[in-house]
């Protein structure tokens, strides 16, 4: 099960968008293992642990937290699972 999300324009984003200029709604797919690490993420676990959870290597952890940044636009854990919230793809019926 594939979950897909909608986001919004940033506030950045939202400024050209009132300069006339047509701002492209981001989309992106997170895979269910993508979200589980992120579940996970919010939930404290360290990559080690989150790998134990799902029973894969730390290595493919690491490389599902660096898909989820990039498609979140941010750099770190707190950022991440803060944007998730913000966005609604997690909230307190899913964690």
């Amino acid at each position: 099960m594939d979950f897909d999300f909608n986001i919004q324009p940033s506030g950045e984003e939202k400024q050209h968008a009132n300069s006339g200029k047509q701002v492209p709604q981001q989309h992106f797919v997170l895979t269910a293992r993508q979200y589980e690490v992120l579940r996970q993420m919010h939930r404290g676990n360290t990559n080690k642990g989150i790998a134990s959870v799902i029973k894969r290597s730390k290595q493919t952890v690491d490389i599902e937290i660096g898909i989820i940044y990039f498609y979140l636009g941010v750099h770190d854990r707190g950022a991440a699972v803060g944007e998730c919230w913000k966005r609604g793809i997690l909230n307190m019926n899913n964690c």
